[in-house]
């Protein structure tokens, strides 16, 4: 029965590149809001007045739905302040042209950080470039998303003992690849997110912040990167008995 749907927490919809960021962001929030007011869909399409399809379009990050409704939904959820006000600053630039978002992280109500992660999720595989990559491997739910972690052995050298067993067990997870650069900086952290329908999205990590593309030259540009990497990364078996070693030998 429809009526006993609950939001907890809901599919978001598939990833579409005519999609704007923005929508997907306010997605994520709308849905947060309702878990902790928790209600149903049943419960919220008669407070707001409108039908269960549209309350799941509605926290569902998608584009076409009413300016109007989102307020209604933060009502009754009592979303009030600075809080509301980000999330419908983001919902007005919905549908809106642009060459990237920019995505603060560690805010306040963890919208901007859960953003990334919600866009990771709906991704079919994930490339993280970056020496942070054991952060990333174990806070991130990884599902059936294939992920290719390129680390630099300084990196990896530089770790905790407990990282390296951590990335020494990731090794051995069927969805997960990672490469280690012997020689050579990697440069800037970013990731690049591909989704069903081949469509890539950018996040560059910054020092607080994470900077999205989902269009232009620039995502090729960032495709290219990865790929030269990874052809100058040891192969996956390499990485694994370096890892491996490196976690069994501490320094």
């Amino acid at each position: 029965m429809l009526d006993k749907i609950t939001l907890d927490p809901p599919r978001p919809v598939p990833y579409k590149k005519s999609e704007h960021l923005c929508a997907r962001i306010v997605g994520v929030a709308l849905r947060q809001a309702v878990k902790e007011r928790g209600l149903t869909y049943a419960e919220m399409s008669q407070r707001v007045g409108v039908s269960i399809s549209s309350i799941s379009r509605v926290v569902g990050g998608t584009t076409n739905v009413r300016l109007e409704d989102i307020v209604a939904v933060l009502a009754v959820c009592g979303v009030t302040g600075e809080r509301r006000d980000r999330i419908l600053g983001m919902a007005k630039r919905r549908g809106h042209d642009s060459d990237a978002l920019l995505l603060s992280y560690g805010t306040e109500h963890g919208v901007d950080t859960a953003a990334l992660d919600d866009l990771a999720s709906l991704a079919t595989s994930v490339t993280v470039v970056a020496s942070t990559a054991h952060a990333i491997a174990t806070s991130r739910p990884l599902g059936n998303t294939r992920y290719t972690f390129l680390v630099t052995a300084f990196a990896l050298a530089a770790m905790p003992d407990d990282q390296r067993a951590d990335l020494a067990t990731l090794t051995r997870v069927p969805t997960v690849c990672l490469r280690v650069l012997d020689h050579g900086p990697i440069g800037e952290s970013f990731e690049l997110l591909t989704f069903e329908d081949r469509t890539t999205a950018v996040a560059v990590r910054l020092r607080t912040s994470h900077l999205i593309f989902d269009r232009g030259d620039t995502v090729l540009a960032y495709r290219r990167h990865a790929k030269a990497l990874t052809t100058r990364a040891l192969t996956p078996q390499q990485s694994r008995r370096l890892i491996t070693q490196r976690a069994t030998t501490p320094e």
